[in-house]
């Protein structure tokens, strides 16, 4: 059953490395599977998104062309399972280019709205940073989804990504953004630092926290270099299986986000 609105949903955490984007892929992949559209905005100047999905980050027409005014459906790569706008390392360069713009923090949203229409969700990528392309993220966002490393110094930008909603909340740039979750990822249940942060972290967020605990698996690290989900390279491996778990509670979530605003 397809939602109801359409959502677009920023996976942001500060530090790299915690499965941002490994999680915007399998997420992608599997809500197409269960035949939904989707689309992944790649706003990472590193663009790992982007060469996952086997495009080159070099090629002319990226996420900065669209920003720049560039036609929409020359800049939207279409792949087997879903739509994406490519990131290069130009992107690096938005806060210089625009931190003088009026209106600079809703830029992607106004180039994102004439999309919306066509995809049931949209999923951006962030940079792990907190600047100002993030701020954008966030300001054309229904949604923040939060990957976050079973590991101690993963925690620390919590603190700062809770405070930048409620900035953005307080001024008015996005009243409507709401935090769908904190997915706990890499976790190893053999590492007992491991088993304390996953409990610090429920403890402290509770709610908040998805159910599902993306494990610690080589397939998940492999399936990138072959421009593959989890799904496609091994849809029997533990990575498959938590995705899978974590897809069902992830359209549950905006599924109760939209009776919350029917209410």
């Amino acid at each position: 059953m397809k939602f109801k609105n359409n959502h677009i949903v920023s996976i942001l955490n500060q530090k790299g490395g915690v499965g941002k984007t490994t999680t915007c892929i399998n997420l992608a992949t599997g809500l197409s599977m269960k035949n939904y559209k989707v689309l992944c905005v790649d706003l990472d100047p590193q663009a790992n998104l982007t060469t996952s999905c086997g495009l080159d980050p070099d090629d002319d027409i990226t996420m900065m062309n669209l920003l720049s005014g560039g036609i929409p459906q020359e800049v939207i790569k279409t792949r087997d399972h879903f739509d994406i706008i490519p990131a290069s390392i130009a992107l690096s360069e938005f806060d210089v280019n625009y931190s003088s713009k009026m209106r600079r923090e809703n830029l992607i949203k106004k180039q994102l709205e004439p999309l919306e229409d066509k995809y049931d969700i949209i999923l951006m990528d962030c940079s792990p940073s907190l600047g100002l392309i993030t701020v954008n993220s966030l300001v054309a966002s229904s949604s923040l989804l939060i990957p976050q490393q079973t590991e101690f110094l993963s925690m620390r930008g919590m603190e700062l990504i809770f405070h930048t909603v409620e900035m953005i909340r307080e001024n008015k740039l996005n009243n409507n953004l709401k935090i769908l979750g904190i997915l706990q990822t890499m976790y190893d249940q053999r590492k007992r630092l491991h088993k304390e942060v996953k409990e610090t972290i429920l403890q402290e967020f509770n709610d908040l926290v998805f159910k599902t605990t993306i494990r610690s698996n080589a397939d998940l690290a492999t399936a990138p270099s072959h421009y593959k989900s989890i799904f496609e390279y091994n849809e029997h491996s533990n990575g498959a299986k938590d995705y899978t778990a974590f897809i069902k509670e992830f359209i549950k979530r905006l599924r109760k986000e939209e009776q919350s605003h029917e209410s």
